[in-house]
């Protein structure tokens, strides 16, 4: 049997399919002034997000002002219109994007649960930072 399968024949340019990149370049760094952590841009040996990582996504976390307009670039958001989850820290909003999933996917993966009924919200939203 031996080297069977080794060696593919050649494909004819014609039948080559062009690949498209799925996901947005990434923007100039001068073009926006929100702060970004992202899986992709993190160095190896670094902190650690175990409830992101698990997921076998890329992610992305983006703070802003909290009075801030500026829309968030596809390359950050991963082209989604929402982010997975959002939150209030301080003065700034902290939006977690895990590339294609909502926030039920996001709960459902990780096994989290999210309520409000015991302590309210601020409560909520000062143990998700």
């Amino acid at each position: 049997m031996g080297s069977r399968g080794i060696f593919a024949p050649p494909v004819a340019p014609w039948l080559r399919i062009a690949l498209r990149p799925v996901h947005q370049p990434p923007p100039d760094p001068d073009t926006y002034r929100y702060v970004t952590l992202s899986s992709r841009d993190r160095p190896p040996g670094g902190p650690h997000y175990p409830f992101l990582e698990d997921t076998g996504r890329e992610w992305t976390l983006v703070t802003q002002d909290l009075g801030s307009t500026e829309e968030v670039h596809p390359y950050h958001r991963f082209g989604m219109d929402a982010p997975t989850l959002r939150w209030v820290k301080d003065d700034k909003v902290i939006d977690l994007y895990i590339d294609a999933m909502r926030t039920e996917d996001y709960l459902a993966a990780s096994g989290l649960r999210l309520h409000n009924e015991i302590k309210g919200p601020y409560v909520l939203s000062k143990r998700i930072s």
